[in-house]
C-alpha cells in the first residue's frame, strides 16, 4: 500500500509540472482533461501492475491537492475558485476511464477490438471540448478582463502572431492590419491550436460547416491558418472600401458590427485593438 501511494505522489508531482509547463508555454490552454486522460493511460501502461493501476486515477487525486496547496500559499484566489470545480470533473472522468478501461484490460497498448474504446474515449472528448460542458465564468472570451495580466496576453500574442503572420497580409493600412490581428488573437484564445487540430480529425468526415483555422472561419473543408488570415482579409478589405469613415474607432466598430453581428464580441474585439494600438504607441 505505501508502494502504491508513493507511486501516485510521484506520478501526480510529475502531472503537476507538466500541466504548469503547458501554462507557461502556452497560456490560452485552460482545459486540461484530455491533457491528464492521456498521461493516466499512457503510466498505466508504463507501470504495467494490476495493483497500482486498479486506482491509478488517484494520481489525479494526488495532482489536485498538490495544486491546491500551491495556490493556497500563493494566495491564487481566483485561481482556487476555478479549478476546484474543474478537477471535480477531472476526477470523475479519470475514475470512469480507471474503471472502464484500464482495469478491463491486460495491456493498456492495445489494438483490435479494445481499440474502439481509445476510440470511444477519443469521441468524447471530442465532443466534450465542442459541447463545452464546463462554461468556465472567469475565462469566457465574452467578458474580458481589464487588468494588466489581460494585457499582456494580448502584447505577448500580438508580437508572436506579427512574427508568425506579417509577410502573409497584404494589406498596408495599419488599422486593418491591426484589426487582423485583434482578430486573430480573440479567435485563437477561444479556441486554440490543439483545439484546431481536434477539429481537423472531423472536417470533411461530418458534412457540416466547421469554424475552421486561426481566424476561425465556417467552411467544410480544411483550411491552414494563413488561408483563414486571406479570407477574413479580402472580408474587413471590402468593409472597409464599403464605409470609408474618417474616425479610427467608428471605422473599426463599423467593420466589426458588419463582419460579426454581435456587440458583445465587437466590443471584446476593439478592446484588444485598442491595447495593440496603445502598445504600438509606446514603442
Amino acid at each position: 500500500m505505501i508502494v502504491n501511494l508513493a507511486y501516485y505522489l510521484i506520478f501526480g508531482l510529475i502531472l503537476f509540472f507538466i500541466i504548469n509547463y503547458i501554462k507557461m508555454k502556452d497560456k490560452s490552454i485552460k482545459n486540461f482533461l484530455p491533457i491528464i486522460l492521456i498521461y493516466i493511460i499512457i503510466i498505466s501502461g508504463i507501470i504495467a501492475n494490476k495493483d497500482i493501476n486498479t486506482n491509478i486515477f488517484l494520481v489525479v487525486v494526488v495532482e489536485f491537492f498538490i495544486r491546491l496547496i500551491n495556490n493556497l500559499l500563493s494566495n491564487d484566489n481566483d485561481d482556487n475558485l476555478r479549478f476546484i470545480y474543474e478537477y471535480v470533473l477531472y476526477i470523475v472522468m479519470s475514475l470512469i476511464i480507471n474503471n472502464v478501461f484500464i482495469n478491463k484490460v491486460d495491456n493498456i497498448f492495445l489494438g483490435g477490438e479494445s481499440l474502439k474504446i481509445v476510440v470511444w474515449i477519443l469521441i468524447i472528448l471530442y465532443l466534450y471540448q465542442n459541447i463545452k460542458i464546463i462554461d468556465n465564468p472567469v475565462i469566457i472570451e465574452e467578458k474580458p478582463i481589464d487588468n494588466s495580466k489581460y494585457r499582456e496576453y494580448i502584447v505577448t500574442n500580438y508580437a508572436k502572431f506579427k512574427n508568425l503572420y506579417n509577410n502573409e497580409i497584404d494589406t498596408d493600412n495599419s488599422l486593418l492590419k491591426n484589426l487582423l490581428y485583434a482578430i486573430m488573437i480573440y479567435e485563437d484564445k477561444k479556441r486554440n491550436k490543439y483545439l484546431r487540430a481536434i477539429d481537423n480529425l472531423f472536417i470533411g468526415k461530418i458534412n457540416k460547416l466547421y469554424k475552421v483555422g486561426i481566424m476561425q472561419v465556417p467552411s467544410k473543408i480544411y483550411l491552414t491558418d494563413v488561408e483563414s488570415i486571406k479570407i477574413v482579409e479580402n472580408k474587413l478589405i471590402k468593409i472597409y472600401n464599403k464605409y470609408l469613415i474618417a474616425d479610427e474607432l467608428t471605422m473599426v466598430n463599423k467593420i466589426l458590427k458588419d463582419y460579426y453581428k454581435d456587440d458583445l464580441i465587437v466590443n471584446n474585439i476593439t478592446y484588444i485593438y485598442n491595447v495593440i494600438n496603445n502598445f504600438l504607441s509606446l514603442r
